[in-house]
């Protein structure tokens, strides 16, 4: 999947300036594409979540989102979808709350190691 180049924007002088994407010091760019490109290969995560991750994905480009915020999103939704293991769509509220307890206990641990 392409990733796209942000937009333009009018800064009201009739001076046109590129957002902070035009400027890829940390290549975020870059990491978006293999992120997406890992997401089309890995078997760590299932067909159906990764369409709908992908879906997500394309919606908050169409939103505007940065792309480090869309980075962000494919990683957490990507680890998600393994933590859960029987996928967005199949999951029910037992299999949510197991995973909320599973998070709590990992934060809890980062919290406790500081």
């Amino acid at each position: 999947m392409k990733v796209p180049n942000s937009a333009p924007m009018n800064i009201g002088s009739g001076e046109e300036v590129f957002g902070m994407e035009e400027f890829d010091i940390h290549h975020h760019k870059r990491t978006l594409e293999a992120k997406l490109r890992w997401l089309d290969r890995t078997d760590e995560v299932n067909g159906a979540d990764k369409q709908l991750i992908l879906e997500f994905y394309k919606d908050s480009v169409a939103r505007g989102l940065s792309i480090t915020r869309n980075i962000k999103y494919l990683i957490l939704l990507s680890q998600l979808s393994k933590m859960l293991k029987v996928g967005f769509k199949n999951a029910t509220k037992t299999n949510m709350k197991d995973l909320v307890v599973r998070l709590e206990h990992i934060i809890s641990g980062w919290v406790c190691s500081l």
